[in-house]
């Protein structure tokens, strides 16, 4: 990555772009040099760089090189390979004979939201590519928003492989909600729980409807969505919250338990205060949550526990005692609560 900012002070003309050979230099240092060589290309000569640009990626030989060379185009700060180029370069990468190669140049055209100059290409990954290797696939259809790819999308939400279907419905959180609203939310209730992780992004907590739909999913089965659920009832300001929230700060995964101590202090919830210091108080407690649950207690701003804030500049965590002297610091400077 550094090779990028650094400008070369030798010109480099389209007959000497360098092939990969089979043998030879590193991948990332053939890439590397050429990316280096077109960052000092001078001004005025762009349809010879764009010529050397085409003549180096179809001297790849070896499959290691075309990899790290699709870097070129989704992986960078600064790019070198202009975004006008990208189509047409990945577009060859589809053909290549190698499967890897194919999958990779799909997720390049995803990246730059082109996967729909290539629809019939993109489409044939589906018949060769493992469950597996879907993700790049369905990532360059979905942020294409090509509704050409519509289709296909909502076939693959009947996918027997649950991290396939959370991929999908993930993918058209992008899309217009008249048109996949129906069919994402058709698996509300899917037995996968990435599934049912991704769809929390599609209720809106700040609406009764999106509320009653993800309050439940407190009582999930899976930690990982009650995780999920506390991030996004966070956003929400309807008053009876909190005290849902609040009272998954007993749930027997210490993830949920620092969630719960999160969004509390999200929702600034400071009648909750006290529950909070009880989780950063408790030397049995799982170390990540206690950290989340001070950090949690400095947005709360509540001086009437100072003292139990205080108690964490003895601690033998560093970061506990950290956050305990600054926060200890602030509300050193704060009137008690009943003055405020």
């Amino acid at each position: 990555m550094a090779g990028l900012l650094l400008l070369s002070t030798v010109l480099f003309t389209p007959a000497q772009v360098p092939a990969s050979p089979s043998a030879g230099p590193a991948p990332a240092t053939v890439v590397w040099e050429f990316e280096r060589r077109l960052q000092s290309w001078p001004r005025g000569q762009e349809r010879q760089r764009d010529q050397a640009i085409r003549a180096f990626f179809a001297g790849l030989r070896d499959r290691a090189t075309r990899l790290e060379a699709i870097g070129m185009t989704d992986n960078r700060y600064v790019y070198a390979v202009p975004r006008e180029m990208v189509s047409e370069l990945m577009g060859r990468m589809l053909r290549d004979p190698d499967l890897a190669v194919r999958i990779r140049a799909a997720h390049s055209l995803g990246y730059n939201g082109l996967a729909g100059d290539h629809p019939e290409a993109i489409v044939a990954l589906l018949r060769v590519v493992p469950a597996t290797g879907l993700h790049e696939v369905i990532y360059a259809m979905g942020r294409s928003r090509d509704p050409r790819f519509l289709p296909h999308l909502r076939a693959l939400l009947k996918h027997p492989d649950g991290m396939v279907r959370g991929d999908v419905v993930f993918q058209l959180t992008g899309w217009p909600p008249e048109q996949v609203l129906a069919d994402v939310m058709a698996l509300w209730d899917d037995p996968h729980q990435q599934v049912r992780y991704n769809l929390l992004s599609w209720a809106n907590v700040t609406t009764p409807e999106g509320l009653a739909r993800t309050v439940p999913r407190l009582k999930d089965p899976s930690p990982f969505v009650r995780a999920g659920a506390l991030q996004h009832l966070a956003l929400s300001k309807d008053p009876e919250v909190p005290q849902k929230v609040a009272g998954m700060l007993d749930d027997p995964d210490p993830e949920v338990r620092a969630r719960a101590a999160e969004a509390l202090g999200t929702l600034k919830a400071r009648e909750h205060s006290a529950a909070v210091v009880r989780r950063f108080r408790d030397p049995k407690e799982n170390l990540y949550v206690r950290r989340m649950a001070i950090q949690a207690f400095e947005k709360l701003d509540d001086v009437r526990h100072l003292s139990q804030v205080r108690e964490l500049l003895r601690d033998p965590d560093d970061q506990l005692r950290g956050h305990a002297a600054r926060i200890a610091a602030a509300l050193e400077k704060r009137p008690p609560c009943g003055d405020r």
